[in-house]
């Protein structure tokens, strides 16, 4: 009975009735709700927004610092690798004139190149120990100028990877009062064979040069870096300090306690206001880089937000409550026109328009719909010129191909008419030097497999044997589940170019190279031998050691092992110092050179 009544009631209700009856059961109850349920989402997709700009900000300050981390380790690289230079300030204490003036003008100008080169560096200095090495100023000092330094507690780093002081007041050299910069500083031990350590190189940047995040001055955010004894690095004059922001009497505990990580975030409570902390850790540093947020200003925009939308929510169902009935037959009309609209645009008229404009929810939803169909003939316009641009690339691309491959060509041609002088010797010749230089002319990859570089010495040792005159036999030893392996690029090569020219070449007679290769997992290794002269067994020693002790100076004094050494120095780079080469030899018995390799 009463639902009778009620369904006579509701067909007694016109249309606006309906609509309005219909907006208060099934749109406004849903619109309170979704309004809060809007409040909660926009809390957490803001929460979660403030921890994404945070982290992209601490991502960024870590690139911008590794640039300078590389950078300072580059120049003590090149200053390493300067043998010249520590040879003259290790063993020419009590030089002349003329050595002086050579040293300058070769040894010393490159070193001072080196900080020329490297745009970012605030000065580069040698502290030598010799106490009669005359200074030369501003690059070699006595190391009694920085004699308050106690590098021997700074621990084992000093000698191999180096020692970082983090920001600092430069070491003052002179007793004039000048300015001394906040500086970031790398130190290294300068050894000499024979004599050990003879001085200690400092490389040094400027602070805001080397940490630019720290010194990037934001209202609401700030940054920090803590080392290993608890000390802490800021920008003291930032707004976001000096504004008393954040309480930093014991803030390095805090931070330090609350990182259990090498990355992550938590939150922390000071004087009643909160803070976001991401943090990641810099290995080489042996530090912790922190961006810490201040959310009271979050807070704020939330609770403005929160507002708005139960205000909005609240307005939005007065109004509509209000207008629905006055408003039907609008919607109706406009709605249907609409309609038709959209479905001329999806039979591809995309030139249409909407015949009329408003500002209720339906002319809104024709403006919009105007503006949509404006960005798609915007975004078609844009894919076409893509797809041009794309094309010109290419174009450019094959255009940038035409230099290599007009010298292929031109082998290529030369290979066919020596065929047709039945010249077979040149076109097997010329047939090896083009192998041989599309292989080292292209270098998308560092690795390749171990087929493809026995397949270069196969092409290197096929010229060879024309130079002379076939007494070079190529023997190879290999399983053929190990051909498919990788190896760094170039890696046979100067091994195999060592043997011909230092061992086959002055023997004079037939030579024999013999490539075999064994895998014991960890390892693989790759063994080279010849029947040539070899060298002498305290020799081959000293080159080794050589290569193990960073230092080229061995292998400079006849150019002997110079490539075997740049071989040796490439493996370690890219597979660590537990690989590399070793040498084997004794005079007149050939020699053996045995490559190890990750398996």
């Amino acid at each position: 009975m009463a639902s009778g009544k009620i369904l006579s009631w509701l067909k007694g209700l016109n249309l606006g009735q309906k609509l309005i009856l219909s907006y208060i059961s099934i749109v406004a109850v849903p619109v309170f709700f979704l309004g809060f349920n809007s409040i909660w989402s926009l809390e957490l997709s803001t929460e979660q927004e403030a921890l994404r700009n945070s982290r992209q900000s601490l991502k960024i300050a870590v690139e911008r610092i590794q640039r300078s981390i590389d950078e300072c380790q580059r120049a003590m690289y090149n200053l390493m690798s300067s043998n010249s230079f520590i040879e003259f300030i290790s063993t020419k204490g009590d030089s002349g004139t003329e050595e002086l003036l050579t040293f300058k003008r070769g040894p010393l100008s490159s070193v001072q190149a080196i900080q020329n080169n490297n745009i970012g560096l605030y000065s580069l200095r040698v502290f030598v120990y010799d106490p009669i090495f005359l200074e030369i100023w501003p690059t070699i000092y006595n190391a009694s100028r920085i004699s308050n330094l106690k590098w021997e507690e700074w621990g084992s780093g000093l000698r191999t990877k180096g020692h970082w002081r983090l920001i600092h007041r430069e070491e003052p050299i002179t007793d004039e009062k000048t300015e001394l910069q906040e500086v970031v500083s790398l130190y290294r031990e300068v050894r000499y064979p024979g004599k050990g350590t003879v001085g200690i190189a400092e490389v040094n940047m400027l602070s805001n040069n080397f940490f630019p995040s720290l010194y990037t001055r934001e209202e609401h955010s700030w940054m920090c870096v803590i080392d290993k004894r608890n000390e802490i690095y800021f920008d003291s004059e930032g707004s976001f300090l000096s504004g008393g922001s954040i309480p930093l009497e014991g803030i390095s505990d805090i931070l330090t306690e609350n990182s259990s990580s090498k990355e992550g975030y938590f939150r922390y409570t000071a004087d009643y206001s909160e803070f976001l902390v991401v943090y990641t850790y810099m290995d080489t540093l042996d530090a912790y880089l922190y961006h810490i947020t201040s959310t009271a200003q979050i807070k704020e925009g939330l609770n403005n937000a929160r507002r708005l939308i139960m205000l909005f929510t609240l307005i939005a169902m007065i109004v509509f409550s209000i207008v629905t009935y006055l408003i039907t037959s609008v919607i109706l009309k406009k709605l249907k026109m609409i309609i038709i609209t959209m479905r001329r645009v999806q039979s591809g008229e995309l030139n249409v328009e909407i015949p009329f404009s408003g500002k209720d929810e339906i002319g809104e939803l024709a403006y919009h719909f105007r503006k949509m169909l404006l960005k798609v003939n915007e975004l078609i316009s844009i894919i076409v010129k893509k797809q041009v641009a794309a094309k010109n690339a290419e174009i450019k691309a094959l255009q940038t191909q035409i230099n290599s491959h007009f010298i292929y060509n031109v082998l290529e041609n030369i290979k066919m008419m020596a065929e047709i002088d039945s010249k077979y010797e040149i076109s097997d010749a010329v047939d090896s030097l083009g192998s041989m230089m599309r292989y080292s002319m292209n270098w998308k990859k560092h690795y390749v497999s171990i087929q493809e570089e026995l397949g270069y010495i196969r092409d290197y040792i096929a010229l060879m044997n024309i130079r002379y005159d076939n007494h070079i036999s190529l023997v190879i030893d290999v399983p053929q589940e190990l051909l498919k392996r990788e190896i760094l690029k170039m890696t046979l090569q100067p091994i195999v170019e060592n043997a011909v020219n230092h061992g086959i070449s002055p023997k004079g007679n037939d030579g024999i190279i013999v490539i075999g290769i064994t895998a014991a997992s960890p390892f693989m290794y790759i063994n080279i031998e010849d029947n040539g002269i070899g060298i002498d067994k305290a020799r081959a020693e000293e080159l080794t050691s050589s290569w193990n002790n960073d230092s080229s100076g061995c292998a400079s004094e006849d150019n002997h092992g110079i490539g075997l050494k740049n071989v040796n120095d490439r493996i370690k780079l890219f597979f660590g110092t537990e690989y590399g080469l070793e040498l084997e030899s004794e005079k007149f018995e050939g020699t053996k050179v045995r490559i190890r390799l990750p398996y």
